[in-house]
């Protein structure tokens, strides 16, 4: 019987693994603690740059925490850059704290930083960005203890929030991304709908006309049914003057002279009206 004393070769090389890991980590603290040393007092911007080459694994480690959101994992990665190099700003030598674990939070937190004023497709007072989150989380919490989803009034309770901010911060949380016009939501029963984009209206020309419509609506009635007919018939039924003519069983010369007289009393009409309009306003300027 094999004495419990006695190590089989394989727990020989977990342990002889195991220590050559810890000497190894040691090595790179050790030379992590040179290069700040060189840095912050020497003001050695090469040594700096080695730190950052150094923790760039840590800082995409951190980021693919993240992979599940929307944002392209470069910029999150660029973000995470910023916090590693605050971190390394920050970072006092003398505490004797190990440098990554001062750094993970200045990381986490940039990036965090970043979803809070980027992740928006509206931008939103930070405020309402944090009621957001704290109601989110405490949902999610009392969901879990309780099988049920809590009340507005019980999420006031638990989050110390008025039953308004616990409203707001839910309808903030339902209108936090934007949706692509192209794409296609999710219908009844998990089936595709069309895209937003057919959901959308075009421009109608007719509010254009329903203004000038208005607009000529009292010059118009003050012409007699003649000259009103010719003008409705030359602009409206896009006829010329010589179907207008034919139509009303008059000279084509006659139509012309009717058509500029109409559009002469229309163009005097118009203008009496702007006038004491113009005049107004400017009476009103100070």
């Amino acid at each position: 019987m094999m004495s419990s004393s006695v190590q089989s070769p394989s727990q020989k090389g977990r342990f002889a693994l195991s220590g050559r890991g810890a000497s190894l980590s040691k090595h790179r603290q050790d030379h992590t603690r040179q290069l700040f040393a060189q840095y912050q007092t020497e003001g050695v911007l090469e040594a700096r740059d080695q730190i950052v080459e150094a923790h760039l694994d840590l800082v995409r480690r951190l980021c693919r925490r993240f992979a599940h959101t929307p944002e392209p994992q470069e910029d999150l990665v660029q973000v995470g850059c910023v916090g590693l190099l605050k971190a390394i700003e920050k970072f006092d030598l003398e505490r004797g704290t190990g440098f990554v674990a001062f750094a993970i939070p200045e990381i986490l937190g940039e990036v965090l930083n970043y979803f809070r004023d980027h992740g928006w497709a509206v931008k939103l007072p930070r405020k309402l960005q944090a009621n957001k989150v704290l109601v989110a989380r405490t949902s999610e919490s009392l969901a879990q203890s309780w099988g049920r989803w809590p009340t507005v009034p019980e999420l006031a309770a638990a989050t110390t929030l008025t039953e308004e901010q616990v409203l707001e911060a839910m309808v903030a949380e339902r209108n936090g991304t934007a949706l692509s016009l192209d794409g296609e939501p999710e219908g009844e029963e998990g089936e595709s709908a069309a895209p937003l984009m057919d959901s959308l209206g075009a421009p109608d020309p007719e509010f254009e006309a329903c203004s000038r419509r208005i607009l000529l609506e009292g010059p118009l009635a003050a012409l007699d049914e003649r000259e009103r007919n010719i003008v409705y018939l030359s602009f409206h039924g896009d006829k010329t003057q010589t179907e207008i003519a034919h139509q009303l069983g008059i000279s084509q010369m006659h139509v012309s002279r009717l058509l500029r007289r109409a559009i002469a009393k229309l163009r005097a009409s118009l203008t009496a009206t702007s006038v004491p309009q113009t005049n107004n306003q400017l009476s009103q300027e100070p």
